[in-house]
């Protein structure tokens, strides 16, 4: 199949370059997503197909089940946006025939490997993943990894001992939380293994406003929800972390905590109240301690970290925006308080971080982004608890 749309955007969606009879007024969804917490993205295609002829007689062989689609604002795009797609799952029902996968990287979760890796960083050990194995074009490994640390992979599949390192991984000067994910910008498939303190150090890459009155410069919010689950987080202790393990090393319990000073942050305040005491349950980690993990501050940490900066969350609609990509940072404000000089009239203006993006197209083309932070940047008196660790621009 090969579907070409040109109008207010242009979208070329082929399968193995094979032809089936398809108009476009027959699709009911195409849609894109890419999102930090997911190491690929993925795709969704749904088709009417009421009498049944991809249901039921044109076979999906080998070649179908490859997957190219090119979006962007127009054909003369400089960042028009190209993916190529792996089928995995097939569904034909009441009339529509929908088809879904994820992006088409080898050696990622299929092969399984029994392996290891001795005397050189673990940012090398991961540039070498990314680029001989998976064949990616490019890569964006934090620095905080260039430290000497030896790997060993014990019959996992690679995208197992990924998850295992972003989860455990503490960075040479404390870094916590990392993201480990593979995204699609500009046609280029780009590894990312950052922790969340590089990403919040990043660029911001996009500017939005939010309200009726449109600026130059600024690209609008079309429509936008906001969710705030810190009272949730602070049931479960929110200025710290306490947590125990079993110090083989020395044959004795141990215990710790991890803080909410050690958690960077890209607003002024948390949304924690300053004079929280709410105290959750200690963590208690399995496994035993050994160099790789010797205090097991990165997994408690990690999760402590990771859990601190994302209580906010904000959905929101834009026009089609193919660059934009999960880890990016972005500029939120609000036209009513730019025309009263001041920014901060409203606690959700300032800076966000990109946790998905999806991709949708019907009559026109749309971008949907989940954007999270930590806290509230805030001109009024406030309660709060101050961000000490606060990324500054």
């Amino acid at each position: 199949m090969i579907l070409e749309l040109q109008g207010n955007y242009f979208l070329k969606v082929e399968f193995g370059g094979t032809v089936i009879p398809i108009q476009p007024q027959m699709i009911r969804e195409i849609s894109i997503t890419q999102d930090l917490n997911t190491i690929l993205p993925t795709f969704r295609i749904a088709f009417q197909d009421a009498g049944g002829t991809l249901i039921n007689l044109i076979p999906y062989d080998k070649d179908l089940n490859d997957v190219f689609i090119v979006i962007g604002k127009t054909l003369a795009s400089n960042t028009l946006n190209a993916f190529k797609f792996k089928v995995l799952r097939r569904q034909g029902k009441d009339g529509v025939y929908e088809i879904a996968g994820h992006l088409d990287v080898p050696n990622l979760i299929n092969t399984t490997e029994c392996r290891g890796w001795k005397d050189q960083t673990v940012k090398k050990t991961l540039e070498d993943l990314a680029l001989k194995e998976m064949f990616v074009q490019s890569t964006e490994v934090g620095a905080s990894l260039s430290k000497v640390k030896n790997i060993i992979q014990p019959a996992w599949t690679t995208a197992k001992l990924l998850n295992y390192l972003k989860t455990n991984l503490i960075g040479r000067e404390g870094e916590k939380g990392y993201f480990s994910y593979i995204k699609n910008i500009a046609s280029e498939q780009i590894f990312v293994f950052k922790s969340i303190e590089e990403l919040y150090s990043g660029p911001i890459k996009y500017k939005f406003v939010v309200g009726e009155e449109g600026y130059v410069d600024l690209i609008p919010i079309l429509t936008y929800e906001i969710f705030d689950d810190s009272s949730l987080i602070a049931n479960f202790g929110a200025k710290s972390q306490k947590y125990g393990y079993f110090d083989y090393a020395t044959g004795t319990p141990t215990y710790d905590a991890v803080t909410i000073e050690e958690v960077p942050g890209i607003t002024e305040f948390f949304t924690i109240n300053n004079d929280d005491t709410s105290n959750g349950d200690p963590q208690c980690t399995m496994g035993r301690s050994n160099s790789f993990t010797d205090d097991f501050k990165g997994v408690v940490g990690g999760g402590y970290t990771k859990r601190l900066s994302t209580p906010l969350k904000m959905w929101a609609t834009t026009w089609g925006q193919e660059g934009l990509a999960p880890g990016d940072l972005v500029q939120v404000v609000f036209s009513e308080s730019m025309n009263k000089g001041n920014l901060f009239v409203y606690q959700h203006t300032g800076n966000w971080m990109i946790e998905r993006v999806v991709h949708f197209f019907d009559t026109s083309f749309h971008t949907l982004m989940l954007l999270t932070r930590g806290g509230i940047d805030s001109d009024f008196d406030s309660a709060l608890t101050s961000v000490m660790k606060r990324i500054k621009r």
